[in-house]
């Protein structure tokens, strides 16, 4: 018995880490469990309705599932766009696995819907899905009707796993943060709550905290790269198809100490069209929290450059309407109180 205990406990510890069906190893590390996108894997997770309850976050959580749909359209619209040099893709992760066998009433055989064309990503066939959900009050009222289902698949038959598909793979637990709670200096209404990290990787960086001291700062970045942000965490992407900016203070992901500095990397563009919280012109930013290591975070002049992502946390997230008027000072923040421990 004191076995099947242990390894129930591990199992549980390490669920963020590993596909919830198959077990195998995640690329990243995430706060939630999910799968990995091996096509049986994401087929099985929508058979048994397993990571996510679509229609309690819809009635709980509006503003979530609004905010979500919103990064995923930004992130598969704007590469078709041209709106990225060296064609990258900057819809990652994408719903490969994703797809649903119809029999076609004209010719009888039997089709197969998905978001591939053969082994590529087809963001355009996302976009198009996209742009038939309705407003969340719209589904709130189907959910309620007890026909969300029934009403996405007259629209689209890939809609509702879509939309399963967005909340699941979500990996980063976000909360709005209340009235009381704002950061005043952000400037902006629209302040989330955001963990991102296992328990394992936490404990890491506050033992690094407690040995060298933080300090926050922050890190914007285009609005088509949230989706990704909020899945995987904030990447050392120099050196890749997916470095926006050059790197001229080295390698490693930069953050600023002023938030007037991250907001030229913002990159406002429109988000969902449908989004019912959001303007059509969007900006993102994080506040971080980081490890002051001197040998290995070089100071700011006027980043911080962080190879070692093990020294960053992403704290708040903060979404900004057409321009972002934060002039906040990192070493003068004074965030809510939380225990992240």
């Amino acid at each position: 018995m004191e076995s099947i205990l242990l390894f129930t406990e591990d199992a549980i510890r390490e669920s963020p880490n590993h596909c919830i069906i198959c077990s195998g190893k995640l690329p990243h590390l995430g706060l939630k469990p999910t799968v990995c996108d091996s096509p049986l894997c994401v087929f099985s997770h929508e058979q048994y309705g397993l990571g996510v309850d679509l229609e309690s976050m819809i009635l709980k959580s509006p503003e979530i599932v609004d905010l979500l749909i919103t990064m995923c359209y930004a992130a598969c619209s704007q590469q078709q766009l041209g709106y990225h040099r060296n064609n990258f893709n900057p819809f990652d992760p994408f719903p490969r696995g994703l797809e649903i066998k119809v029999k076609n009433e004209k010719t009888g055989q039997i089709d197969v819907l998905s978001f591939m064309k053969g082994d590529d990503r087809d963001n355009k066939s996302v976009s198009e899905v996209l742009n038939l959900i309705p407003t969340i009050e719209q589904l709130t009222c189907w959910v309620i009707d007890g026909k969300l289902k029934d009403h996405c698949d007259e629209l689209h038959m890939l809609m509702y796993p879509l939309l399963r598909w967005i909340m699941a793979s979500n990996r980063s637990h976000l909360k709005k943060l209340e009235k009381h709670e704002q950061i005043s200096e952000m400037q902006t209404e629209h302040q989330y709550l955001m963990m991102s990290s296992p328990p394992e990787k936490e404990k890491r960086f506050q033992e690094l905290k407690r040995k060298y001291g933080s300090v926050y700062a922050f890190h914007g970045s285009a609005l088509r790269n949230w989706h990704s942000i909020l899945r995987v965490g904030l990447k050392n992407m120099s050196g890749t198809a997916g470095q926006m900016n050059g790197a001229a203070f080295g390698s490693g992901v930069y953050l600023a100490p002023h938030s007037s500095t991250s907001a030229s990397y913002m990159q406002f563009f429109q988000g969902w069209p449908k989004s019912t919280l959001f303007s059509k012109n969007l900006g993102c930013m994080a506040v971080c929290e980081i490890i002051t290591k001197k040998d290995e975070v070089k100071q700011p002049k006027p980043h911080y450059v962080i190879p070692n992502e093990e020294l960053i946390q992403a704290r708040y997230f903060m979404i900004y309407d057409a321009r972002c008027a934060a002039n906040a000072d990192g070493g003068k923040l004074r965030p809510p109180d939380i225990d992240w421990a």
